[in-house]
């Protein structure tokens, strides 16, 4: 479970942080090793918290990976940001939904709205989708999903 709403105790302040270009080294040389094919997954706390998300995104998919980014949805906070995403030419993008109502999944998330925005997202992300890339097939189109830990709190 995603608690990114607490202090990251691994993050300290003052602490380098990982450049763009430290990224796009790295994808170039992932890309070396795998050629074209495989999946890029941007996960791992929130990977929307880096505003340079859509370039890398835009970045790995022009070299020829299939990206997606796992999410809690919260700072996808505008159609306009949706639209922008299914742009970058993300393949797939799964969003965490941590109860099959808004008072499950707001608890554990410790955000209330939080459920209702993932809806809102999901709507945004399947218009711009089927605007900008209806003409496409099926398997080339943005992948929208979700997961979810069944726990404890979320089972019934």
């Amino acid at each position: 479970m995603c608690f990114k709403w607490k202090p990251d105790i691994n993050i300290r302040s003052g602490q380098k942080r990982i450049t763009t270009d430290d990224i796009k080294k790295f994808v170039s040389d992932l890309h070396i090793l795998t050629g074209n094919h495989y999946i890029l997954n941007f996960a791992g706390g929130e990977p929307f918290l880096r505003k340079d998300l859509l370039e890398l995104i835009r970045y790995a998919s022009n070299m020829g990976f299939y990206t997606q980014v796992a999410t809690n949805a919260w700072l996808i906070d505008s159609e306009e940001k949706a639209k922008k995403i299914v742009e970058s030419g993300l393949g797939g993008i799964i969003i965490s939904v941590d109860g099959a109502t808004a008072k499950t999944h707001d608890s554990i998330r410790n955000y209330p709205g939080s459920f209702d925005r993932i809806l809102q997202v999901i709507k945004w992300l399947g218009k711009y989708r089927d605007l900008l890339q209806g003409n496409r097939v099926f398997n080339d189109r943005l992948c929208i999903s979700i997961q979810t830990v069944l726990c404890e709190l979320n089972y019934h």
